[in-house]
């Protein structure tokens, strides 16, 4: 059983989580819902825990499709879990927004100790030559980083030494999750 309290989320200056505290067996989903500035729902999901002596490793599944986002999702990361080894599998989403945001992206991956990042969710467009999650990685300064693919998704986190995972993204990686979670 982890147990965590007072768990706050930001979106800019906007707090769209606070005060809430919650705990999660082994194996459990537990979903908190709340507005977001943007007027879309921000989802942080404590998608699973294996317990060890040190406190244990998380795994966390956030939407994030922005660069803001994403750097709002990391600090509040860092916030529930300080001093603790952060890594995270980010899959960007829409080539257009890559192509417009990833030295952004990369500034806010570059908060992580390990990114883990996937090629580009595409949804309703067609590739951009030249643009792929590349972009990102080349520009992330964290000292462990790598590029996959999300059939390697499950066999290479599994074998990554995390405290704390955060997924995050607007694509199909969500649904990877449980898998990643009855793997470890």
């Amino acid at each position: 059983m982890i147990a965590l309290t007072d768990i706050r989320k930001r979106f800019g200056t906007l707090d769209v989580l606070r005060g809430v505290s919650l705990e999660v067996a082994r194996g459990e989903v537990v979903a908190v819902v709340g507005a977001s500035g943007a007027g879309k729902s921000t989802l942080l999901q404590i998608a699973g825990t294996l317990m060890r002596p040190d406190g244990g490793r998380v795994v966390i599944d956030d939407y994030a499709h922005h660069p803001d986002e994403l750097r709002r999702s990391i600090d509040s990361v860092r916030a529930l879990y300080p001093g603790r080894r952060l890594t995270v599998a980010f899959q960007p989403h829409l080539y257009s927004r890559t192509r417009d945001f990833y030295a952004e992206f990369a500034s806010a991956l570059s908060q992580a100790d390990d990114v883990v990042l996937l090629d580009i969710y595409p949804a309703r467009e067609e590739p951009i030559p030249g643009v792929t999650s590349r972009l990102i990685l080349d520009r992330v300064t964290s000292p462990s980083k790598i590029l996959i693919s999300k059939e390697d998704f499950v066999d290479t986190l599994k074998k990554r030494n995390f405290d704390i995972l955060l997924t995050a993204g607007a694509g199909d990686m969500s649904f990877m999750v449980p898998d990643l979670c009855r793997a470890l």
